[in-house]
């Protein structure tokens, strides 16, 4: 299990990130601009939310420990912040997908991609969801999350 520092460290680290993606906005972020369908799994409900440019005002941390990477999870919501806004994200909840920008190997050229976060560590997960800039021509983040079977709130 990580250290309790190790956690507040990265959550710092994710909140610098953010806020230094931020102050290179020219207009305003969309908030949420669509969510798709539930869907069940056999590991729970997927569902997928599109929200404006970072910050997203999602706390992430590791899945497990250790090699190799389990992905992340949401562990908390930041008060105002667009994954609370949006109404659909929940604590307990496990990232599946996300876009991010992908540079081609050896080259300045570069793709908006949909990545499997299931087998990322948190630091990477963080690049892939800052990676979405106006400056790539990005207007959104699209993410894909699990709700697993046991965290499901009866609604």
């Amino acid at each position: 299990m990580p250290a309790k520092d190790d956690i507040m460290m990265k959550t710092v680290f994710v909140l610098f990130a953010i806020i230094s993606v931020a102050s290179a906005w020219v207009v305003a972020p969309r908030v949420a601009s669509r969510m798709s369908r539930l869907h069940m799994t056999s590991e729970g409900t997927e569902y997928s939310v599109t929200l404006g440019l970072p910050p997203l005002g999602i706390i992430f941390e590791d899945i497990g420990s250790g090699y190799p990477p389990k992905g992340v999870k949401v562990v908390g919501l930041a008060p105002g912040g667009k994954g609370e806004i949006c109404g659909k994200i929940q604590v307990g909840d496990k990232l599946k997908t996300c876009s991010a920008i992908r540079f081609m190997s050896g080259s300045s050229k570069y793709n908006l991609e949909d990545i499997d976060c299931t087998e990322l560590d948190f630091d990477t997960v963080v690049s892939a969801l800052t990676s979405n800039q106006s400056k790539f021509g990005c207007d959104r983040v699209d993410m894909t999350f699990i709700r697993p079977a046991e965290e499901e709130s009866t609604e």
